[in-house]
């Protein structure tokens, strides 16, 4: 179990630090979108696209080791009171019963649409705007891929902590 929580975990932090590389593109690409809007009235699809598309990639490239960092949305003010068995129970239910019914929903709606677009070969629908729409409409398959894999090395970390075998506070 070890061995598989450190490789998830490994994976999601390389994943994380990849896509937070994206951040300074983003900013420079919207900072000159704004810049070119309005002080030289120019307006190019691809670039407005290209920020909007880089903020996909951040966001989804960061959710899983948001999770494994403990930075996600929690309520301490019960959370941090409770024992590291506590703190094991709800991180348990809270895998099965929202994060991984949540990653079933997005899956479950978003699988038809992703597929349309691939068998289209989907192009923006702006004139001007970025080709491979069906790749930028792939990534809710990578959130889901890198939610549930970080859901599964929390999940294991809670029943190690079950055990008696990990505590929360020496997690790798």
């Amino acid at each position: 179990m070890q061995s598989a929580i450190r490789s998830i975990d490994a994976i999601n932090r390389w994943i994380g630090r990849a896509a937070s590389l994206a951040l300074l593109p983003m900013l420079v690409f919207a900072f000159t979108v704004v810049v070119l809007r309005y002080a030289f009235g120019l307006s190019y699809t691809w670039l407005q696209e290209s920020y909007i598309w880089l903020n996909s990639v951040v966001f989804i490239g960061m959710v899983g080791y948001t999770l494994r960092e403990e930075r996600h949305v929690r309520v301490d003010l019960l959370y941090s009171r409770l024992t590291p068995k506590g703190r094991a129970i709800v991180n348990i239910a809270g895998v099965i019963l929202c994060i991984w019914p949540l990653i079933g929903v997005v899956l479950w709606s978003s699988y038809s649409p992703i597929m349309r677009s691939w068998r289209l070969l989907e192009r923006s629908p702006n004139v001007g705007g970025l080709p491979f729409v069906y790749l930028h409409k792939s990534l809710i398959f990578a959130f889901c891929l890198l939610l549930m894999l970080q859901g599964l090395s929390l999940l294991m970390k809670s029943i190690e902590v079950l055990r008696g075998r990990r505590t929360f506070e020496a997690s790798p």
